[in-house]
């Protein structure tokens, strides 16, 4: 995309200094910037668990910065891996909720982007119960807030369209999220819906459990957005050809 290039993989195949990059900025954003995780819990500024080992890993940094310079991230736990995702250790949900099998579903999470790529109002947005209707703030110029704002949703797009098709290539159907009610409202203005299946609750702030099909994403990017699902499926076709030639 471009101002911003992306890499990832899952987590075996993505190099060692790109992980612990990703975890140095978990460990910013989500430890030392909104303190969802303790400090103390992560020694040596790596904000890292036990599900990183079983997901897909997404980095993403300006192009022709170097490779370290992770300033946005998110991950897909693969369910096939693991016997409880996240969203089932701390969630309830609905009576009604009849989960997808497990072999075919990914938790995405842990989405964050570098505070010099992002305003206060994303902030609300990614973080708490922030209006989609995000466009002014008074702290930047028109022009500023118009360029920052761009970037903004560049990465979190691309870093989406990664998470597709790195989904798609292992088969993955159905993403879990927990998010905040901002975030989804984003999501689906863009065309990327996810259903409520849960109550919200207190856990990196007030957030909610969300469960989307990837195949009505891709109905609903064909009809309101086709560039963003024809930019993902490219990437998509990229890394099923690097695998050819592998």
């Amino acid at each position: 995309m471009g101002y911003f290039e992306f890499e990832g993989g899952l987590y075996p195949d993505v190099p060692e200094n790109i992980r612990t990059a990703i975890f140095r900025l978990r460990y910013q954003v989500y430890c030392l910037e909104w303190g969802f995780e303790k400090e103390e819990d992560h020694p040596g500024g790596i904000e890292a668990d036990k599900f990183d080992s079983h997901s897909v890993q997404i980095a993403a940094r300006v192009k022709g910065a170097s490779p370290e310079d992770v300033i946005g991230t998110s991950r897909v736990i693969v369910g096939c891996e693991v016997d409880r995702f996240p969203i089932e250790c701390h969630c309830s949900f609905f009576s009604e909720f009849k989960p997808p099998p497990r072999e075919f579903s990914g938790e995405i999470s842990r989405l964050a982007v570098s505070k010099h790529f992002r305003r206060r109002a994303v902030d609300k947005l990614i973080f708490s119960h922030g209006d989609p209707a995000y466009e002014s703030e008074q702290a930047l110029s028109a022009a500023s807030a118009h360029d920052r704002r761009k970037s903004e949703n560049e990465i979190v797009a691309g870093i989406y369209m990664h998470l597709y098709a790195e989904s798609k290539r292992l088969g993955i159907t159905h993403w879990y999220a927990v998010m905040a009610k901002g975030l989804h409202l984003l999501l689906k203005r863009w065309g990327v819906v996810f259903h409520p299946i849960g109550p919200e609750l207190n856990y990196h702030g007030w957030r909610g459990p969300y469960l989307a099909e990837i195949a009505e994403i891709e109905k609903n990017l064909e009809r309101r957005n086709p560039a963003l699902i024809e930019g993902a499926r490219k990437i998509l076709w990229q890394s099923d050809s690097k695998q050819e030639v592998i």
